[in-house]
């Protein structure tokens, strides 16, 4: 995968605040779409 912290850095991205939503989003992904109940045969993974 490519490194691109120089460039959000560049930007003015708060890298620490960024590190901690990539951490946060898998969790939140699975807690609010994956477990979800009834779910059509389509989105299932």
């Amino acid at each position: 995968m490519a490194d691109y912290r120089d460039m959000w850095n560049g930007l003015g991205m708060d890298l620490e605040k960024h590190d901690l939503l990539c951490e946060a989003l898998p969790n939140a992904f699975h807690e609010v779409y994956i477990s979800q109940q009834n779910r059509p045969e389509g989105m299932d993974y």
